[in-house]
């Protein structure tokens, strides 16, 4: 095998990341198919609390092999130790990380052996068909099934029989068989890597008394790991799983299931035969057709994964007691098959079969009702026919290529050297056009975003939020009321900490010491949640009734203090356990630390519901970057920390891309350093990162797609492989799938792009080849992989009325459109968009009076540093774009007018934070303004420049940090020194 290159190994592993990242946010948020997710939790305790001996029982249902086990008895073992709890998100993803690992290893196999034969990008493409494969997510990350592990064995044994290596073969082939018994499916190619290995290549009776001797080893070491569980025990459970299921068809919707057999006995006549007989049948004549495949093929590189894939299709087609799963196998023979051909007929055989799979399996998923059968019928008909009309052009496609009719139609074989797209004799016609050199990334580079991610992450994640909140919880139904006696004790504040539903009314009506009558208060309106409140009683109260006069609710904590505010623990405490049981968790003060503030409470709530799998409330906007938020607050708890954990990662996040972009676009390390270091501490990038919305993601996503849009900009047609300008170019677009999926704004940016992208094409028209190719290309990556994006990040968004995947999505896009179309909402700190560069009007968050002098305050406006020197900045990059023809200056402009002009059309309620997307571009432009400075200063004098005015920009950071954090401050000081407008209200007065 030819040697991978660091770069392609580089971009493999970005692969693998993004689809790691994928798979782990659907198998956290999703139980799946909940039967088998039970049987796996069920399985995992008690292989490690009972141990193996005890493992199988007839009183138990345990219809998996020992090998299966052990990887359980880990994940119990991790369950018991993390104390997690049953079927929470980190639970679910242990439960399925073992099918998720060998997703991703069968993926890195796959771009291997496609490296052997095909250019880094068509390789890496093969690799992605598999990894971002609907139906192989569905099984590993979705159902939580393990089809992926038993397959990559089998895959494995084919590679080392393929490479004369059969005696390790028979092991990984045995350990198959241990972790799942329809590796036995499988076993013709044991019999073909034998017969070539061993009788067909250099026959001799050492040989073959040696490969005796080692079968009988693997044998032996599957009966040495069915020790442990007891052999007879062993024994029994694949006698009763291969015999289980008596049925023509268990929901696979195949040749049966399309003449009405789904669920119908095995044992019904047909013909001179039983279903079951013809089943058998089946099986001995797909045998001897596979050998004659196998044979025919001998000379070929594919011979095992067509003879595989022959078996697996007609097996799930044609053969009784088949699942809906059962088709699985297929994807991986044929799309490896492809590697080895290029045959067209094969990768479209792969896309029909993987289309009807998905199908077969996402219905029995999410429609399937066996109480009403008939119902589904025609459905179960019409994806049947579909599923036969598949296979049926699988043989059409495995005929061509047994002929010689479908072989090296699409191979595309590795260049040995780097050449232009563009055939010599018309690069000689054309201008020489160079791309632009690449400043190579060093150790400096490296110790610079070190230093900006540290310095600035420490302000990031300083003071973000308590780590800690009440997490049980008590429901109190509406209409129902709380009764606490306080005995012989006084309470004069009542404090809460609500979860879930938010301004839920309680009646509330006190008893004083010495059993007088009941006084009524005002009620008490519970409003945010997940935040800690208090309200004063109008008299100390030793009894207190709280009745709900609105709807079901969720509380996490209840606290009373005394008049010394010393804790007060009901005396019937016992009769609320939930409520109780975290009162040292009350802090010392109320603030934005200990509770949410401005929209985090719709965000927080539907992370929490996304979590626990409930109706997702906030639905006016993609749930992307809800899904995020909900990612890390199920690890670092549902807390205000762990809520704003996400936006203060991706805020810290934006600091690499915005150095790179600005060391790039300018050639120069000080620029890049400069232009992220005032990014960072510009107000609004400081303030808007840290509050539980969704801006930060969209704005993360626009600034990645920006910048690998630039990447694909600075090269050439003329001196660059076009598979090497598409690899930027497919992660702008990718990107730009992410960032529309957190925000509807990221079409704005989409749009952007597309004037970029295509007035670039416009002047390359000379080459219409490649360019012909890039529209293709982009097509897939701008349409097909954005819209899969888009509707996988709804996989934890949940829809009562609407439980398809499909369903939600769409039913969600009409809900999104009338919110926004018909919102006549406004606020007293809302602003037009002609606004937002001078900062007229900034939004005011949050402000708690602490005393007569001290407030506290946060607000959302920009760095009169960075805003305000953006206005010149931008005039000046018009000038060059117009006068001096600079295409960098154009880019920049065309990119900031994409996130801003849009906004001059919405008559809706609009905010500065609109405008945080601009402020990325607006930096840009500051820096790219320093390099035409540079041209006109000394070196020395330059830097000095550079770190003057960054440190000028850190300065008044600093100097307005009180009133972007929420820390105390006099209001006299802001008053006199940051109000520096009448329109500036950042503190109560």
């Amino acid at each position: 095998m030819k040697k991978i290159s660091t770069k392609s190994t580089t971009t493999i592993f970005w692969l693998l990341g993004v689809g790691a990242l994928l798979r782990f946010l659907f198998a956290m948020f999703h139980t799946g198919f909940i039967s088998d997710t039970a049987c796996f939790a069920a399985w995992a305790s008690r292989v490690y609390e009972g141990g193996f001996s005890a493992f199988y029982s007839p009183d138990v249902f345990t219809d998996y092999p020992p090998g299966y086990m052990y990887i359980l008895y880990i994940i119990g073992f991790l369950s018991s130790l993390l104390k997690l709890e049953y079927l929470s998100p980190i639970h679910l993803l242990l439960l399925r990380l073992p099918a998720i690992i060998c997703d991703l290893v069968a993926c890195y196999i796959i771009y291997r052996m496609a490296s052997k034969r095909f250019t880094e990008l068509h390789s890496v493409i093969l690799a992605a068909f598999y990894l971002f494969n609907p139906a192989v997510i569905m099984n590993s990350s979705i159902w939580g099934q393990v089809d992926s592990v038993f397959m990559l064995a089998v895959l494995v044994m084919v590679l080392l029989f393929m490479e004369g290596k059969n005696i390790p073969a028979y092991y990984v082939f045995a350990l198959g068989i241990l972790l799942k018994p329809q590796t036995l499916i499988f076993t013709p190619l044991l019999l073909f890597g034998i017969y070539e290995n061993v009788f067909a290549r250099d026959f001799s009776m050492p040989k073959f008394w040696k490969n005796l001797l080692c079968g009988l080893g693997a044998i032996a070491l599957m009966v040495l790991l069915c020790v442990p569980f007891g052999l007879d025990k062993v024994f029994s459970q694949y006698t009763d799983t291969l015999g289980s299921y008596p049925y023509i068809s268990v929901n696979a919707y195949n040749f049966w299931a399309l003449l009405g057999k789904n669920w119908a006995s095995q044992d019904t006549a047909f013909l001179f035969f039983t279903y079951k007989e013809l089943g058998t049948l089946v099986i001995v004549a797909l045998t001897l057709i596979s050998a004659f495949l196998f044979l025919k093929r001998m000379k070929s590189a594919d011979r095992y994964f067509v003879a595989g894939s022959f078996i697996a299709l007609t097996m799930f087609m044609f053969s009784v007691r088949m699942h809906e799963r059962y088709l699985y196998p297929v994807m991986l023979m044929l799309l490896m098959a492809f590697v080895m051909t290029g045959s067209k007929y094969l990768i479209y055989s792969y896309l029909v079969l993987t289309t009807c799979h998905f199908l077969n399996v996402w219905h029995v998923l999410n429609y399937y009702d066996p109480a009403n059968y008939g119902i589904i019928l025609v459905a179960i008909s019409m994806l049947s026919l579909v599923m036969v009309l598949g296979a049926a052009y699988y043989y059409f496609s495995l005929y061509k290529v047994m002929t010689g009719k479908g072989e090296q139609t699409l191979t595309l074989p590795q260049p040995k050297t780097s050449q232009s797209p563009v055939s010599r004799k018309n690069s000689k016609k054309l201008p020489a056009e160079r791309s632009r050199e690449k400043i190579p990334f060093t150790k400096a580079d490296g110790g610079i975003i070190a230093f900006l991610v540290i310095f600035y992450g420490f302000f990031a994640f300083y003071s973000l939020g308590i780590t800690k909140a009440p997490v049980t919880e008590e429901a109190v139904s509406k209409g129902s009321t709380i009764h606490l006696d306080l005995g012989s004790k006084d309470a004069t504040t009542l404090c809460w900490y609500l979860l879930n539903e938010q301004d839920i009314t309680f009646s509330l009506s006190i008893t004083e010491d010495g059993g007088m009558p009941s006084i009524q208060q005002s009620d008490v309106v519970f409003k945010s949640v997940f935040k800690w409140d208090k309200a004063d009683l109008s008299t100390p109260a030793s009894i207190i009734d709280l009745t709900n006069i609105t709807e079901d609710a969720v509380i996490g904590e209840i606290v009373l203090l005394d008049s010394e505010g010393k804790v007060i623990t009901p005396i019937n405490a016992d009769s609320y356990p939930a409520l109780f049981d975290e009162n040292d968790l009350l802090p010392d003060t109320f603030d934005y630390m200990s509770g949410t503030y401005f929209d985090e409470i719709y965000y927080t709530r539907t992370a929490y519901e996304m979590i626990h799998g409930l109706q997702t409330y906030e639905n006016t906007h993609p749930p992307l970057g809800k899904d995020l938020m909900a990612l890390c607050a199920s690890i670092f708890g549902t807390t205000p920390f762990g809520f704003r954990f996400a936006g203060a990662l991706f805020g810290v996040l934006m600091l690499p891309f915005m150095y790179l972009f600005a060391r790039n676009i300018s050639q120069d390390r000080r620029i890049g350093a400069f232009a992220a270091f005032i990014f960072a501490f510009d107000f609004m990038h400081f303030t808007q990162t840290r509050l539980t919305t969704i801006d930060v993601f969209v704005v993360f996503f626009i600034i990645v797609m920006y910048y690998f849009m630039e990447q694909y900009l600075s090269l050439s047609f003329a001196d660059t492989k076009l598979s090497k300008m598409w690899l930027p170019l497919g992660a702008c677009g990718i990107a730009f799938g992410f960032g529309l999926a957190s925000k509807w704004t990221g079409a704005y940016a989409g749009a952007g792009l597309a004037v970029i992208f295509f007035a670039r094409l416009w002047k390359d028209r000379k080459y219409m080849e490649p360019i012909k190719k890039t529209i293709g290309f982009c097509m897939i990556f701008f349409v097909a992989i954005p819209f899969v994006i888009y509707l996988m990040s709804y996989i934890p968004f949940v829809d009562y009325w609407n439980p398809g995947l499909l369903d939600r999505m769409l039913n969600n896009q009409v809900t999104m459109f009338n919110y926004h179309s018909d919102l006549e909402a406004t606020h007293p700190y809302s602003s037009m968009w002609y606004e937002w560069p001078t900062m007229v009007r900034p939004i005011w968050y949050f402000s708690n009076v602490i005393d007569d002098t001290m407030r506290q305050g946060i607000s959302a406006f920009g760095n009169p540093l960075v805003w305000w020197a953006g206005i010149p900045a931008l005039l000046y990059m018009v000038y060059l774009w117009y006068k001096k023809k600079d295409r960098t200056a154009g880019f920049l402009v065309l990119s900031y007018l994409a996130q801003y002009l849009p906004w001059t059309l919405v008559s809706r309620c609009t905010f500065i934070y609109h405008y945080f997307p601009c402020v990325p571009f607006l930096v840009l432009m500051i820096g790219y303004s320093m390099k035409q400075l540079k041209e006109r200063m000394k070196p020395g004098a330059f830097t000095a420049l550079l770190v003057l005015y960054g440190l000028c920009v850190f300065g008044m950071f600093l100097l307005f940090y009180p009133v972007l954090s929420g820390s105390p401050v006099s209001k006299d000081f802001v008053a006199e020194y940051l109000r520096w407008f009448d329109s500036w209200v950042l503190t109560a007065s």
